[in-house]
């Protein structure tokens, strides 16, 4: 009995050692992307949209219509996905 409380015990330690190597890892992956993301500027973001062949935008909502203008008009989207009542309320701002 003595024998299988200690294996027991074990296999929780080996666990909870895998567990918290998954995390340190993913501490790590967080921390190097929060680096390189904030190294890249709008510009060069908005650079690279334009040149890529074809870019899809999915958005939805009516507190996004605006934002979703502003894409449309500048030309960094080749295909849009949305739903019905945010394309009917681009399409009514479509003059203004």
């Amino acid at each position: 009995m003595l024998l299988a409380t200690w294996g027991t015990a074990l296999n929780i330690l080996v666990f909870a050692a895998l567990v918290a190597a998954v995390i340190y890892l993913f501490v790590l992956i967080v921390r190097a992307l929060k680096k390189y993301i904030g190294s890249i500027s709008y510009k060069t973001l908005s650079a690279t949209l334009k040149e890529l062949e074809n870019v899809i935008g999915v958005a939805a909502g009516g507190h996004k219509v605006d934002a979703i203008r502003a894409v449309l008009r500048g030309k960094y989207l080749d295909v849009l996905i949305t739903d019905e009542a945010t394309a009917l309320q681009l399409l009514s701002r479509q003059g203004s």
